[in-house]
């Protein structure tokens, strides 16, 4: 007997096949159970997909998905803060009060930090500004940590807060290089010269992942006792540019390392005054500070892509900040 040569639509699949098999059509009892199982599940996945909340969410410990959005209310009470900033107060929690965690977890800490409203802005711009940079120093951290740049590991974030992970060895690099002992005035010890390398390498790391801290100062890099790497904290100002801006100057014929630019601002302007901002922290905050900050000038234009134009571009903003020392 010959068999006859049939195509035919897989149902599970849906891929056409062909077979040399006669056909076999399917059970009769296969296509109603299917059916009830898609209309089961169907209506236990909507909510899920349409009503989850968007201001709320949670973040793995490298990537950032519209997928982990998920409704975190803010631990309460809180205990006091452990620092208060500008715009934020700092709490340090047990794991336990954000995530619900194994006994093995539950002595772990995390650190809160929490936008405060201001009562001088309209409630409307009060809550649309503390959730957008909210959401900008998550990103920022989010980019940096793809970058290759050591951060805190955020956990979950609300519209106002973000839980992340508690760096207990880190001692910040401006108590770390006041604790050692001066090599004489403008020479730098060995260990100020390796902390101050590896504090300018992670600079270049955020620069070449087109990050932005916007506030560089040697209390916002912690030195880890582990293992002597530094972790960058304090993303409030920062932001992330666009990584095309560059191309599009060149193919314009504009010279990129000019001012002007697009909405992001020139990057090459704002790499030169990030760098600027931790030369001038380093100059009026540490001894030998202007060795210091030379040291983090040399190591970012020996070891960076942009090393050479981003130096040319601190030495004009340099200077118009002298200009408006003198004339005000």
């Amino acid at each position: 007997k010959k068999f006859i040569l049939v195509t035919r639509t897989q149902f599970f699949t849906h891929r056409a096949v062909t077979s040399t098999e006669p056909f076999r059509p399917l059970p009769p009892f296969v296509l109603p159970l299917s059916l009830s199982i898609h209309f089961a599940i169907l209506p236990l996945a909507i909510p899920l997909v349409v009503l989850r909340p968007r201001h709320l969410f949670t973040l793995s410990k490298s990537r950032m998905s519209a997928s982990t959005f998920r409704a975190l209310p803010l631990p309460s009470p809180l205990p006091p803060p452990i620092k208060h900033c500008a715009e934020s107060q700092i709490y340090l929690l047990p794991l336990s009060s954000v995530f619900p965690c194994t006994p093995s977890l539950s002595s772990s800490k995390v650190i809160l930090k929490h936008r405060l409203s201001k009562a001088y802005r309209h409630p409307t711009l009060d809550a649309r500004l503390i959730k957008q940079r909210t959401r900008s120093e998550i990103r920022a951290m989010v980019k940096a940590r793809r970058g290759g740049v050591r951060c805190p590991t955020i956990y979950a974030a609300g519209k106002d807060y973000i839980a992340m992970s508690y760096e207990a060895d880190g001692l910040t690099v401006r108590d770390y290089l006041n604790s050692l002992p001066s090599g004489g005035d403008g020479v730098l010890t060995e260990e100020e010269s390796k902390a101050l390398t590896t504090m300018t390498r992670a600079v270049i790391k955020l620069h070449a992942a087109n990050v932005i801290h916007g506030d560089l100062t040697t209390s916002n890099f912690l030195l880890r006792k582990e293992d002597g790497e530094v972790v960058a904290i304090d993303f409030g100002l920062s932001q992330v540019t666009s990584g095309n801006q560059q191309s599009k100057k060149r193919k314009a014929g504009a010279d990129p390392s000019s001012g002007g630019g697009g909405g992001n601002g020139n990057k090459l302007e704002m790499y030169a005054v990030d760098l600027y901002v931790l030369m001038r922290a380093l100059e009026t905050s540490h001894r030998n500070g202007a060795a210091m900050a030379m040291k983090v000038q040399q190591v970012y234009k020996e070891e960076s892509r942009e090393g050479d134009r981003t130096v040319h571009k601190v030495a004009e903003v340099r200077a118009r900040g002298r200009k408006r020392e003198c004339f005000g």
